[in-house]
């Protein structure tokens, strides 16, 4: 009985761990995520508070170059939301279907890093990107829309607050130029009150805005 069990233990100590899979470390990319598109994903929570960050992501290729089955291994500040985003953002990439090797990408795992860099300028003016956020707001005239703003799906908007408390300029995040539709005419609807919650000037600074998600427009 001794021996048995003695032969099983030195079996078991025998056996080689299995060897982790290996990565394919360059492929070649036909398409990815543009700036624009960081932009659009990137997190209100995050655009509020000015935040960056890295997310790193395992995936595996499929036979088309797709990626699938993408897991989050590491994340340089969980807390500010890029996870998700990025997560989204893999269906915009694609790599050719044979590696500089030869050999079919299919099954290969791959390490796609998605760095998220905050806004130094507001791209409607030029002027620093200094955010603030809605909660710290006193508000002098506000709408709470319930309906769509022109059919545009969640519509989000990052305004300046002016002197009198008008946000102007009003753009999409990431966008080039103002914002000029159905949602910019809503926030012309917003006054700000001079001071914050706390009793600093709000004069210069941006705010968030976002719209609902439904489909009717405004009446």
């Amino acid at each position: 009985m001794l021996l048995s069990l003695l032969a099983l233990v030195l079996t078991a100590q025998e056996t080689p761990p299995p060897a982790p899979e290996p990565e394919f470390g360059r492929p070649e990319w036909v398409a990815r995520p543009t700036p624009a598109d960081l932009n659009d994903a990137y997190p209100v929570s995050a655009y509020e508070t000015g935040k960056g960050g890295t997310v790193t992501m395992i995936c595996r290729a499929t036979a088309m170059g797709d990626l699938d089955r993408c897991q989050v291994i590491k994340d340089t500040d969980p807390e500010a939301g890029f996870a998700g985003p990025s997560l989204k953002l893999t269906r915009l990439y694609k790599m050719k279907a044979t590696g500089p090797d030869g050999a079919p990408v299919t099954g290969r795992l791959v390490r796609i890093p998605v760095v998220w860099t905050a806004p130094g300028k507001f791209a409607a003016d030029g002027l620093p990107y200094d955010l603030i956020s809605r909660d710290q707001l006193k508000w002098t005239g506000r709408v709470r829309p319930t309906r769509a703003i022109g059919g545009t799906p969640t519509l989000r908007l990052v305004c300046r607050i002016t002197v009198t408390g008008k946000l102007t300029p009003c753009a999409e995040p990431g966008a080039r130029k103002p914002y000029d539709g159905p949602a910019k005419w809503t926030a012309r609807k917003f006054t700000a009150a001079p001071l914050d919650v706390d009793g600093k000037p709000v004069k210069g600074k941006l705010v968030v805005l976002e719209f609902p998600d439904v489909k009717s427009k405004l009446p």
